[in-house]
């Protein structure tokens, strides 16, 4: 039982055990080694765990390991993204670990069945720390962080949500419907402050607010069996067992059904436009509309069902093999991803024969890395042309780029292939000022391009009352982005500029209140980003339409 969720942030997931359990084979003997150098969209390598783990749920941790909860043996095993146990650590008489994710506070949180009936908190190193949940015989089925700082569970025999804050103060709030079953619990969509959950036994999707008010918000067709659910591209997904179908939330009363073939219990999301599920004995890979791409059976000898998906740190996914004492790794396809461009040192004073080295920014999902420098005749990169065997980490400079510009590029490689490359700010060599950005282009959707593999999004609310506030968020994919961001609201002849807008890790907010004058209709949001002369990013706007009621 582990949690997965977003896609730049992995965490672990719990599936429909219970159920999927029934067609489980007899225990296989394959063993994996090392990842292959590349691996094809869906290859699936077993691993093996220490005899009798028995291991439920799989989570990622915050350095970059796995960590299983193995309900059998009572312990916590880290496994290496090579699939290599680096220790167990084991957490005491009666814990059953049933599930696990990833705190906020750089700890792991455990659900502790058995007669621990605890929410446990575990660092890296293994040392465990247990809180009591009120109610007896609760079964902490999963865990996940939510936007509010602390962790939220469901208990599957106590029929409550709970939560617990990072100091181990735990709240329990009721399921309306009596013996629901609650199962899967993830954080809503952006902005809802609230944490959706399934409800295996009554059929239902519910989800509760910040503040502990409760709503179950769609019945679904008898049999359903409701189980793993997640955010994907920010909807509410979820698995539904019973009925060999994915459910994804369209709004708080409406579930677009789609059929996948297969008793799935578990999905997790892979970037923006890829949902892998987990089946009997089987890996499914769907697109970001739910339609399956792709079946993956667990090799000869593996113990399904395939449970509790979570994506790693090496981009790839990472299942239980219930029921077994394996974890299986599906390779996903996913490339290394930038998150903050690389950068020059030193930045200034450059002249011929200066010593420069480039970082290699962050990334996620990369294993190795390759570099290229470039020479600009001006700080607009549209002049950049490569340095032929500049092919390291560091350079010297030469006569050559004397009153002209250099730039690095990095180009981060996995097992399933390469990036695009990212590139520093081009810094001066010698005297020169950089020259302006190039205004950006119009508008012409919700998402534009700033240049250098990274992107923007306007996230605004579909409606607005009068009167009303809002919030209004301009994302980037990136979080060095350096400049300011512009708000434009328009609707006929009334309007209102938000200029300088600071973005902080990536993120531009802003808080906006319809004036009563401003009268119902449909408003105009233009989003404008300003990038700054040494931003390794380019100018750009977005745009997005709210109906005011």
């Amino acid at each position: 039982m582990s949690h997965t969720h977003t896609t730049t942030r992995p965490r672990g997931r719990r599936a429909a055990i219970g159920v999927l359990a029934a067609a489980t084979m007899s225990l296989g003997s394959l063993v994996a080694a090392a990842a292959p150098a590349s691996a094809a969209t869906g290859d699936i390598t077993l691993f093996a765990l220490p005899a009798g783990s028995g291991p439920s749920a799989i989570a990622a941790g915050p350095d970059g390991n796995l960590y299983t909860a193995n309900t059998t043996a009572g312990t916590v095993s880290k496994v290496d993204t090579s699939g290599s146990v680096l220790a167990t650590y084991a957490l005491g008489t009666g814990t059953s670990p049933l599930s696990i994710t990833a705190g906020p506070d750089g700890n792991l949180w455990l659900g502790l069945g058995g007669t621990a009936n605890a929410i446990g908190k575990m660092t890296t190193g293994g040392a465990l720390t247990t809180y009591p949940i009120p109610t007896a015989n609760a079964v902490p089925y999963d865990i996940a962080a939510g936007p509010d700082g602390a962790l939220w569970f469901t208990e599957r025999s106590g029929n409550k949500i709970g939560r617990i804050t990072t100091a181990g103060a735990i709240t329990e709030y009721p399921v309306p419907t009596a013996n629901a079953g609650p199962l899967g619990i993830t954080p809503g969509p952006e902005n809802s402050s609230r944490m959706y959950f399934t409800e295996g036994t009554a059929g239902k999707i519910g989800y509760i607010t910040m503040a502990g008010q409760v709503t179950e918000t769609v019945t679904l067709p008898n049999g359903s069996q409701p189980n793993g659910i997640a955010l994907v591209n920010n909807s509410v997904w979820f698995a539904q067992t019973g009925t060999s179908s994915l459910g994804h939330l369209v709004n708080d009363t409406t579930v677009a059904q789609i059929a996948v073939g297969a008793p799935i219990g578990g999905l997790v999301a892979s970037g923006s436009d890829a949902i892998w599920m987990t089946a009997v004995q089987s890996v499914l890979r769907a697109n970001g509309q739910g339609g399956v791409t792709g079946t993956y059976a667990l090799p000869a000898g593996g113990v399904g069902p395939a449970v509790s998906p979570v994506m790693g740190s090496d981009g790839n996914v990472w299942f239980v093999a219930f029921g077994s004492q394996q974890i299986g790794r599906a390779a996903s396809g996913v490339v290394p991803v930038s998150k903050t461009a690389p950068a020059i040192t030193p930045a200034t004073g450059l002249t011929p024969g200066t010593p420069v080295a480039t970082s290699n920014g962050t990334w996620d999902y990369a294993s190795t890395y390759a570099y290229q420098w470039q020479r600009c005749s001006s700080s607009d990169v549209a002049t950049c042309a490569n340095i032929p065997n500049a092919t390291t980490a560091s350079y010297t400079l030469t006569t050559s780029e004397d009153k002209q510009y250099v730039r690095a590029g990095v180009t981060a490689s996995n097992a399933s292939g390469a990036s695009q490359p990212s590139y520093s700010a081009p810094v001066a060599v010698g005297s020169l000022t950089p020259t302006p950005k190039p205004a950006p282009g119009p508008a012409t959707g919700t998402t534009a391009s700033i240049g250098n593999g990274a992107s923007m999004q306007i996230i605004a609310p579909n409606k607005q009352k009068l009167g009303k506030k809002a919030v209004y968020e301009v994302v980037f994919t990136v979080t060095d982005v350096q400049g300011t961001v512009t708000l434009q609201f328009q609707k006929k002849k009334k309007g209102k500029t938000v200029a300088n807008l600071p973005i902080t890790s990536g993120t531009a907010k802003y808080s906006f209140k319809v004036k009563k004058n401003w009268k119902k209709g449909t408003m105009n949001v233009t989003a404008t980003y300003s990038a700054a002369p040494t931003s390794p990013y380019n100018s750009a706007a977005v745009k997005d339409t709210v109906k005011i009621k």
